[in-house]
């Protein structure tokens, strides 16, 4: 597994997402702790997750990534088709103890580093509910 830019904050990682994170990534999604701030339906399923899986594997300009401590997935950052140009940032930090650290603010980082340079995509969104407001600031 190969990290994108380093470690960044409580030692995280955002990296490839592969088959071996989903049964993580469905258990995040089911605890509903991001419930109020994603435009995912829930609950995800294995098979759901795997599909998105396949398909970012068919599209490198839509890759998906898990961001772990260890081995352990603690939320999911992805760039996918925006609703106006260029790429749509998602991230979900599934596990509390990883939230208000700066994690959310190193996987937008990263992701932002590879939309630029690596894909040369021109513009990046942020799809943000207007009270979700650690996602704002």
């Amino acid at each position: 597994m190969t990290d994108i830019l380093g470690e960044g904050p409580l030692g995280v990682r955002v990296v490839p997402r592969t088959l071996r994170h989903l049964p993580a990534i469905q258990a995040g999604f089911d605890s509903g702790v991001v419930a109020s701030t994603t435009v995912y339906h829930l609950p995800r399923s294995i098979s759901v997750l795997s599909a998105a899986l396949m398909q970012s594997k068919r599209r490198p300009d839509r890759p998906l990534y898990s961001i772990v401590a260890g081995q352990r997935v603690v939320g999911i950052c992805s760039l996918r088709a925006p609703i106006f140009a260029g790429a749509e940032l998602t991230i979900a930090i599934f596990d509390t103890n990883f939230r208000g650290a700066g994690v959310g603010s190193f996987a937008v980082r990263t992701l932002c580093e590879i939309a630029f340079r690596k894909l040369r995509v021109g513009r990046v969104e942020l799809g943000v509910y207007p009270d979700n407001t650690p996602a704002v600031t």
